[in-house]
């Protein structure tokens, strides 16, 4: 479920956000190198590319 919709500038009640903060913990992914493979330990999860893509350019600003 996506809550925020920033096309149509939707923000989504503090009733909708509290309900849905168990489903945001990094810690509820498992990654399989071996495999290849993701899985999200809780239903209702959703893994956005948004935040990976932000993260490797903080990564690339901070540089060697």
């Amino acid at each position: 479920m996506r809550l925020w919709d920033f096309i149509n500038k939707v923000r989504p009640s503090d009733l909708e956000i509290k309900k849905n903060l168990p489903l945001v913990n990094y810690k509820n992914i498992i990654v399989d190198k071996d495999k290849s493979t993701v899985f999200l330990k809780k239903k209702g999860m959703l893994l956005d590319l948004g935040g990976i893509a932000k993260a490797t350019l903080q990564i690339s600003r901070a540089g060697p």
